[in-house]
């Protein structure tokens, strides 16, 4: 019997011992892993937010590995925003935006863009996206943004467009034409914002003016369905039905050779269908 206790007191001892040092080194663990100012957890962050870079987008390793990253750096905001990406694009906001919006918390002047992007073409929240937009541009004073790849002046005018707010946003679509004209040259304004601008004034019953922006459009960028589109409403509302014809063959051809502008992942603003082509085809009687 002497043995047999001394052999259980010798191996709870060791058991004893082992779960204490588990226990402590779990804590020093995840001690370090909370501290985001510990280089070593921060290169450990930087060296998975690369990993993820070589997985598809969405995949489990992809998200496995922006977990890790965020694991050892709770405010590595880029981990959280491209971790939102794959939500958003399925449509998932409800979780895209649990990270995004974290992403936003962390550094405003770099997520709000596309925070703004995901509620304006996404989601069509325009009030949000408006929000979004202006806050980064009093963010950014004395620079001009390009949230999510577009002028800032651009989108937030195309928003106020979509909230019928016609003179705002001819104010800054036309802000966005100006600036970018002056500084680059009007071959670099996007040509979204030549046909938004004409859009309003289509919709203003400005007819000439509506037309004058399709032509422009089309100066630099002929191969534009939406462009002639437009400008054939507007000359059928002038009575030149003829020349309207001609605006809208080119539109239905350019339509067939698949340059109208869409997106994989939302239906783009004012995007044009057969449809919408058909219909003028009738009022022309073509």
């Amino acid at each position: 019997m002497g043995k047999l206790k001394k052999y259980i007191l010798n191996n709870y001892t060791y058991t004893f011992f082992a779960i204490a040092i588990s226990v402590v080194f779990t804590n020093c663990e995840n001690i370090m892993e909370s501290n985001n100012n510990n280089p070593i957890n921060v290169k450990k962050a930087e060296m998975w937010f690369k990993i993820q870079q070589q997985y598809l987008q969405g995949s489990i390793e992809e998200q496995a590995a922006l977990d890790s990253c965020i694991k050892y750096n709770h405010e590595f905001a880029d981990a959280y925003a491209e971790k939102s990406v794959s939500y958003n694009k399925r449509g998932n906001h409800a979780v895209g935006f649990q990270y995004l919006n974290k992403a936003v918390e962390l550094e405003p002047k770099v997520h709000l863009g596309y925070r703004g992007f995901v509620k304006l073409y996404m989601m069509r929240d325009y009030e949000g996206a408006l929000e979004d937009y202006l806050r980064l541009d009093t963010l950014t004073p004395n620079f001009q943004d390009a949230p999510w790849g577009e002028d800032i002046y651009k989108v937030i005018g195309l928003t106020y467009l979509q909230l019928q707010e016609y003179e705002l946003s001819k104010k800054y679509l036309d802000k966005s034409i100006k600036t970018i004209s002056e500084k680059d040259g009007e071959d670099w304004v996007d040509s979204e914002t030549f046909l938004y601008r004409a859009i309003v004034s289509y919709i203003q019953k400005d007819y000439d003016t509506a037309i004058s922006y399709c032509d422009t459009l089309l100066k630099h960028n002929p191969q534009y369905p939406e462009a002639h589109f437009y400008k054939a409403k507007s000359l059928i509302n002038m009575n030149k039905r003829d020349e309207a014809k001609k605006e809208l063959l080119l539109s239905m051809q350019e339509f067939k050779d698949n340059n109208a502008r869409k997106s994989p992942y939302y239906e783009v603003p004012f995007q044009l269908y057969m449809s919408d082509l058909e219909d003028l085809s009738h009022k022309l009687n073509l």
